[in-house]
């Protein structure tokens, strides 16, 4: 018989490796280059709106800043923030349509329920997050339920939309003079305003939170003297306002002017500090008169002054040297480098000029979250505090605080005495020196046994 074959070795099949799922491309609307194109495009389309320019902008800065005060994801961020840049497209007639005067006016309400959905129609095609188009759709909800287009209340009204409505009411508030008060108010007077309506119009716990984020930074950048106003003259919207959104986003507060006559007005009724203009104006050369007039008349003496113009000729540029013009650049210049450029020639000028105090009242912000800012910001200044008819003082040095006196008392006892203050009014005065120590604790130990005396009532 023939040998038998060998047993055939069995193999098991191998199985290939299954393929990990590629991750989802990331959604391109909610990309830095989307929204900052977003920015540019709707601030352009904005600048026929005389009273409205920059609004959302204003609006997307303002949500941003909520959203990252909450601790939302970025992407949850990026898609409210695009919410904001959209929430007026489309809405072009004669009112503008926040969530308060929506509410309080039927005229404005009639106008919103025909294009609350004009915004989302028109970038259809874009396929935008759910989050945008529920934000830019729903703002018109009320919190008490009688909004619409849907009757939603509460938390039914998703996030964004009970952001976006808090913000664009805010903005509109604070920069549109014929908003319902025909004025623009002061931040602490627009934030009494959305308190009003907390519950009715607007989520309480997003106005309660703004209240602390908008009036908090406000404060804080008065005591530190580092928000600027500058103001552009220029006649040409494209010119500016890559410009203006960069010094915005650096914390300028910026004013714009078309002609010498809104530059004077600009110049004479706020507090700018410095001024970039053209020289070409309604007339040529009327950019190099405005300057001489402000030298002349005194009020453009003491600004940081800066010709940004399309004329390169070296006689132009010697005019306006000799005007005391502080720089002189040919367009088109880079809107980074400017935006840097003019922050270290204020601060320059700044530091040769005498520092200018800030006042304000204890209700816009309390003494513990001052003092943390000037400790932080090794501020050397007198905090004057009038209360109760009765006044006080803390001293810093370098950010510790030196010294106090309230009523009678002095050292730390006059010092926790005014942490109990509730109401009154601050002054801020950078020129003082302190001359006498009687506090040797940090800011830091103060503050903690300031607190532990509160809560167990050992203050009065």
């Amino acid at each position: 018989m023939p040998p038998s074959p060998p047993p055939q070795l069995q193999v098991a099949p191998v199985s290939a490796p299954i393929a990990a799922a590629p991750p989802p491309p990331p959604d391109p609307t909610t990309s830095h280059a989307y929204v900052e194109t977003l920015n540019v495009l709707v601030s352009l389309l904005e600048n026929a709106r005389q009273d409205l320019r920059g609004h959302s902008s204003t609006v997307a800065r303002i949500v941003r800043k909520l959203c990252e005060r909450i601790g939302l994801p970025p992407t949850t961020v990026a898609s409210y923030v695009a919410s904001a840049y959209l929430h007026d497209l489309g809405k072009n007639g004669p009112y503008h349509l926040t969530a308060l005067n929506v509410a309080e006016y039927e005229g404005h309400r009639l106008a919103a329920t025909k294009s609350v959905d004009l915004p989302a129609h028109l970038m259809e095609s874009v396929g935008l997050p759910q989050e945008v188009v529920s934000a830019i759709s729903l703002m018109y909800e009320r919190y008490d339920g009688s909004g619409f287009p849907d009757g939603l209340s509460g938390k039914e009204i998703p996030l964004g939309a009970r952001i976006l409505a808090v913000a664009d009411t805010y903005a509109d508030l604070t920069q549109n003079p014929r908003n319902p008060y025909r004025k623009a108010l002061r931040p602490p007077e627009a934030c009494d305003v959305l308190a009003q309506y907390r519950g009715t119009i607007f989520d309480p716990n997003i106005v309660d939170l703004f209240r602390q984020v908008m009036t908090g930074d406000d404060m804080r950048a008065k005591l530190l003297s580092d928000r600027h106003q500058a103001l552009i003259v220029d006649p040409d919207p494209e010119e500016t306002t890559v410009l203006e959104l960069r010094l915005l986003e650096q914390g300028f507060e910026v004013s714009i002017a078309r002609n010498v006559a809104q530059a004077r007005r600009e110049l004479e009724t706020k507090d700018i500090e410095v001024v970039v203009s053209e020289i070409d104006l309604e007339e040529p050369d009327a950019g190099l008169a405005l300057r001489a007039d402000a030298l002349k008349l005194g009020f453009g003496r003491d600004k940081t002054w800066v010709i940004l113009t399309a004329k390169t000729d070296r006689q132009t540029a010697q005019r306006a040297f000799d005007l005391g013009v502080d720089d002189f650049v040919s367009k088109p210049a880079s809107t980074d480098v400017m935006a840097a450029k003019l922050r270290q020639l204020i601060e320059r000028r700044s530091s040769t000029a005498a520092p200018r105090g800030v006042s304000g009242s204890l209700a816009e912000m309390g003494l513990p979250d001052m003092i943390q800012i000037l400790w932080h910001g090794r501020k050397t200044c007198a905090l004057k505090i009038q209360a109760n008819s009765m006044a006080g003082e803390i001293h810093f040095a370098d950010g510790q605080v030196v010294h106090a006196l309230w009523a009678g008392a002095q050292g730390e006892d006059a010092f926790y005495r005014m942490l109990t203050l509730r109401e009154g009014d601050f002054r801020l005065d950078p020129t003082f020196s302190p001359s006498t120590r009687s506090i040797t604790a940090s800011p830091e130990a103060l503050l903690l046994e300031g607190m532990r005396r509160l809560d167990e009532g050992t203050l009065s």
